[in-house]
């Protein structure tokens, strides 16, 4: 009969995702642990082999969702830091780090409580894929007066008051954090960003105030600013467009010129206290600044009074490589910033003369350079990104037909926008 329910399926699925959830939701003062390998029973162990091999075939084919789905229904029947393991990288892997963090630690405690040497490499990959996952997280510092109440829910998880004071690792973004406080159940919101601690005091001074949250660079020590881009980002990623004018001055004779340039940049997750002040970036830069002039001496060999002109433009791609620092001066909109790096510069030269009205015709010559850039600008940080306002010079030697031992580059002004991803 259609939308008929079959109980002897139905009941042990819905009894093993129970267990799945309350493994992964267990509080730090009550932990629920499925049954070990040592008293699991033979038709236990099969059913977490079997669920263990479908999710590895389902984390392999990168079906994260499912894979999970199966890692836990195993570790329901039996407990191991192993499947622990392949549970954290799966919550990883569909973004939801705050839990694999959790579960990370998880399989930590459970490699020291089982004292199994084999559990040991668990435990290893478990610290190293931890630590990696921290940057991209943020920390919730809960501080309670005396009118909150058990307990305090942030998220998913529910902590008891005597468990608050030390931070938790948490999600970028909002946060909502539930708590009770005098007979009522409150509710409080609170920004974290990847790279930073949030401190929020609930039941402090009045009943009636809510909230009052904070947010501090970690590893600040009261001495810097916020970086803003903490806020925006989440791969760390920025992709920027500038448009602008630039001078040959003052490494060669070539006037004045529009520039075009395309960024994409990585802010590094790196430890406190850089974070992710310090990127890497990649940029493609076109200019086409001309010169002219005449020629300093008559020739008696040409036509009227043997005095030839010239003009040159120069058709300038150049693409660029370095490092940027943002200098954190405590403002939430604006970023000072400095960069250098190595600049390939790919010419291509066009020269045309003429003397007594008689054009010479057209030459061209290509070349490509190395060289140095350096850059200075400021970011006023606007929806998802910044607009920025950037200084930049360039420099490398030249040594052709046309421009021949002299150097190219100069120096430049540019506005733009960089989004932040």
């Amino acid at each position: 009969m259609q939308g008929s329910c079959d109980r002897k399926g139905f009941w042990p699925r819905a009894s093993t995702l129970l267990w799945a959830a309350l493994l992964l939701l267990g509080t730090p003062s009550v932990q629920v642990r499925a049954q070990g390998v040592a008293d699991a029973s033979e038709e236990q162990k099969l059913v977490a082999r079997d669920a263990y091999a479908q999710g590895k075939q389902q984390y392999a084919e990168q079906a994260y969702d499912a894979a999970l789905e199966s890692f836990l229904r195993s570790h329901a029947a039996v407990s191991s830091p192993n499947t622990r393991l392949m549970i954290a990288r799966s919550l990883a892997a569909v973004g939801r780090r705050a839990e694999a963090h959790l579960a990370y630690q998880q399989t930590i405690d459970d490699a020291a409580d089982s004292g199994e040497p084999r559990y040991q490499a668990a435990a290893d990959a478990a610290h190293g894929e931890r630590a990696a996952l921290e940057p991209s997280l943020g920390r919730l510092r809960v501080v309670v007066g005396g009118n909150v109440e058990d307990p305090v829910t942030i998220g998913q998880r529910k902590l008891s008051v005597s468990a608050l004071g030390e931070p938790v690792w948490v999600d970028p973004g909002s946060q909502q954090v539930l708590y009770a406080s005098d007979g009522q159940t409150r509710s409080a919101m609170v920004e974290v960003a990847a790279g930073q601690e949030a401190t929020l005091e609930l039941g402090a001074v009045e009943p009636e105030v809510a909230l009052e949250a904070s947010l501090d660079d970690l590893g600040d020590g009261g001495g810097g600013g916020e970086n803003p881009l903490e806020k925006r980002a989440e791969s760390g990623f920025t992709a920027g467009a500038k448009i602008g004018g630039g001078l040959g001055a003052p490494v060669s004779e070539f006037g004045a010129s529009y520039t075009l340039e395309l960024e994409l940049g990585w802010a590094l997750p790196l430890p406190d206290p850089i974070n992710h002040s310090l990127a890497i970036f990649a940029s493609g830069r076109y200019t086409e600044p001309t010169t002219e002039g005449t020629q300093g001496q008559a020739d008696p060999r040409l036509p009227g009074n043997g005095v030839s002109s010239y003009g040159l433009t120069q058709q300038e791609l150049s693409l660029s490589f370095g490092l940027l620092y943002r200098v954190p001066i405590g403002s939430e909109l604006l970023m000072p910033y400095g960069g250098a790096g190595l600049r390939v510069f790919m010419l291509n030269v066009k020269t045309a003369g003429d003397v007594a009205d008689q054009a010479f015709g057209q030459n061209e010559e290509t070349y490509t350079d190395y060289g140095l850039m350096v850059a200075g600008g400021l970011e006023v940080f606007a929806g998802p990104g910044a607009v920025l306002l950037e200084a930049q010079f360039g420099w490398a030697s030249v040594e052709g037909y046309v421009l021949r031992d002299t150097s190219v580059g100069g120096l430049s002004l540019a506005v733009g926008y960089r989004v932040i991803l």
